[in-house]
């Protein structure tokens, strides 16, 4: 197991950059659909990605795309983990 000698902090992505991330996960999701959910959620791109795991993993068991309210509940399941992302 591999340990940093340093802490490196990120901020949080823009409103922008957050709606490119969902844009680049989820190519399938619309401009607004993407930037809705960079409003809606303040996520770190890791956590962006996770959601999008979820939606890739839906999308494969269920030969379809996610719901948008599906994506909701995914940033909400994110949201409540530990690393404190919350909704505006």
């Amino acid at each position: 197991m591999r340990r940093f000698l340093f802490k490196v902090e990120f901020e949080m992505p823009s409103q922008d950059t957050a709606a490119a991330i969902w844009k680049s996960k989820l190519g399938w999701l619309t401009d607004n659909d993407s930037k809705e959910l960079a409003r809606a959620f303040t996520l770190s791109g890791g956590l962006i990605e996770n959601v999008s795991r979820k939606a890739t993993m839906f999308e494969t068991l269920h030969n379809d795309f996610p719901t948008l309210n599906q994506i909701n509940n995914y940033c909400m399941e994110e949201s409540n983990t530990k690393f404190g992302c919350f909704l505006k």
